[in-house]
């Protein structure tokens, strides 16, 4: 349509209109934003799938600012600048349709960046509502892969479904002090789940980094909580993450110390 031809040139030429891809525009302000990229490398390629760490902010796992270029799993664009282009074959299952968007699933997303982004990736995926058994299953999907022997192994280590770096420290040291009887991010009241929760002892151990815990609103919504937790009869104990990374033993020991006089409180067998 020469008409039309004819607008987008004078809109390229007056800077209203940019060029996202060939043949693909956005408006001025918006061509640098990551959603409109992606809209764009579907206009490209409808059959594209945009994975990586694009797809972990369009999941909400990675921030904005955390994702310098788009991967897409594409026969038909090119990378460049902005675009990394990948051959790799999705599995249909393992796809999602969102906003006019194709994309990988979170699941996928996750194991993709274990190898780059470690066991965090997976500690805010766990946090964030993504199963820790969709995640396998998308691993198993996809075999071969160079990084798989990793992602496995951090899968495996995640077991217990940690939701943060201190977490997964304490877990293990929990598990190499040979207690048990817990359960980690336990739901025990409607408001309010549980770091680690010893479940027969109505006990829970509350792990405390001072990004999240360590402003005024924070202390207070803490002792709030805690309140709560009294009333329907459960005992929290807090620990400064700090003190679980310096040293993992000690905190287990006083976890421990914690189960027995917890247990002769209540009058109840304990290990």
């Amino acid at each position: 349509m020469p008409q039309l031809e004819g607008q987008i040139r004078w809109a390229l030429g007056s800077g209203e209109l940019v060029r996202v891809l060939p043949a693909v525009y956005a408006e001025a302000g918006q061509a640098h934003e990551l959603r409109i990229k992606m809209r764009a490398v579907m206009e490209a390629d409808p059959d594209a799938v945009v994975v990586g760490s694009a797809a972990a902010t369009f999941h909400g796992l990675l921030e904005v600012a955390e994702c310098q270029t788009i991967e897409v799993a594409s026969r038909r664009l090119h990378s460049r600048g902005w675009l990394q282009k990948t051959r790799r074959q999705v599995p249909v299952e393992l796809i999602e349709f969102d906003s006019g968007i194709r994309v990988g699933c979170a699941a996928l997303t996750v194991i993709d960046l274990i190898p780059s982004k470690g066991s965090a990736i997976v500690d805010t995926a766990l946090r964030s509502g993504v199963r820790l058994d969709h995640m396998v299953a998308a691993l198993a999907a996809t075999p071969g892969r160079p990084g798989n022997k990793t992602r496995a192994k951090v899968l495996a280590k995640s077991a217990s479904q940690p939701w943060s770096a201190a977490e997964r420290v304490a877990h293990e040291a929990l598990h190499a002090a040979g207690l048990c009887g817990w359960k980690a991010n336990l739901r025990v009241t409607s408001a309010a789940i549980a770091d680690i929760a010893f479940v027969q002892l109505k006990l829970i151990i509350e792990i405390d980094g001072y990004r999240y815990h360590g402003d005024e609103r924070a202390f207070a919504r803490d002792r709030r909580r805690d309140q709560d937790l009294a009333v329907h009869g459960w005992q929290v104990v807090r620990f400064a993450a700090t003190d679980v990374f310096d040293d993992p033993a000690l905190f287990a020991a006083a976890v421990r110390r914690l189960c027995k006089a917890r247990a002769k409180q209540l009058g109840v067998p304990w290990q």
